[in-house]
């Protein structure tokens, strides 16, 4: 039997459940031939116990800022308004610049 979601849509009817957990949306261009992924998930985990880590996708193209850009925008309307973004395509891997970090009020 189809859940409500999928017959729906990202949009459709949510069933009643307990509270929800927070949700993170995770999008990297790391591929998924090592243990990158895991070990962040393994550190997502650890940090926020219990949390939802949904994966849009691991495989954006190597450095393509936009590509991942347009993952992230079009995945949005999917997810709670509160969900968390991280996302890593990093044209400068291995260099001293820090993380950028932003709060989206769209929406």
């Amino acid at each position: 039997m189809l859940s409500a979601a999928l017959i729906n849509g990202c949009g459709g009817a949510k069933p009643a459940a307990a509270p929800p957990m927070k949700v993170i949306r995770f999008t990297t261009d790391f591929d998924v031939k090592d243990d990158a992924v895991g070990i962040c998930k393994a550190v997502m985990e650890f940090v926020a116990p219990g949390v939802r880590v949904i994966d849009i996708t691991h495989q954006s193209e190597p450095y393509n800022i936009a590509m991942g850009a347009r993952f992230l925008s079009g995945s949005a309307p999917c997810f709670p308004k509160d969900a968390v973004c991280v996302v890593v395509i990093d044209p400068g891997v291995g260099s001293k610049r820090k993380a950028i970090i932003a709060k989206s009020c769209v929406g």
